[in-house]
């Protein structure tokens, strides 16, 4: 544990292998932009100083200090996704290196900062509290991407966190067809207006059978 700027940092081990492992595993479910970034090296008040190096350059400078580093029993069970996935990849011939996925996890993390500046920027225009405590999101001529991250915005005006992934797709296209739909504590249905904007209002209490 380190002290920086009168703040108390958590230093992790998370090297390049496990960068590649994430970004991959993380591939294979679909994720998006943000999740394509990878691990972060800073976030919060976690560091991750170790993330420029392979396991095995770490190892080897272990050796030759004659430190012997420990290993963690879950590393062998299967049953953990990063397990299975470290375990495909030492089997494979692909030249899938650290190094290079490195510089793609950075590229999606630069692309991830710009999309949530500009939808931070177009917020003030288009996301708006309502007198009813709900929130209207204009949605008009935006790229998908940031209709997503907009939706995100009104959620967090409700004091709410919009589910991510399949979910919140498949509201956003149920929205664009006109549409009600419900996310989480959330309902969003199309405003009734030539423009095409989304009302956000939290759902009313649920009845709790005596």
């Amino acid at each position: 544990v380190v002290r920086v700027e009168s703040q108390v940092h958590q230093q992790t081990a998370h090297h390049g292998d496990d960068q590649l492992e994430t970004m991959l595993m993380r591939l294979s479910r679909g994720s998006g932009v943000a999740g394509l970034s990878g691990i972060r090296a800073i976030n919060g008040r976690i560091v991750r100083p170790l993330l420029g190096f392979r396991k095995s350059e770490l190892r080897g400078i272990c050796a030759s200090l004659g430190w012997h580093p420990m290993e963690d029993p879950s590393n062998a069970d299967e049953r953990f996704d990063r397990v299975a996935m470290r375990n495909a990849l030492a089997a494979t011939e692909l030249p899938i290196a650290p190094p290079a996925m490195a510089r793609t996890a950075k590229a999606m993390r630069d692309a991830d900062e710009a999309l949530d500046w500009a939808a931070n920027k177009l917020a003030a225009d288009y996301v708006h509290a309502d007198p009813d405590g709900g929130v209207t999101l204009d949605v008009a001529a935006l790229p998908h991407e940031l209709v997503r991250r907009l939706v995100m915005r009104g959620f967090a005006m409700l004091g709410q966190t919009a589910p991510r992934g399949e979910q919140i797709e498949t509201a956003i296209a149920k929205l664009h067809d006109g549409q009600a739909t419900s996310l989480g504590d959330i309902i969003i249905r199309p405003a009734l207006t030539d423009a095409p904007k989304w009302h956000l209002t939290p759902a009313p209490p649920r009845k709790v059978r005596g």
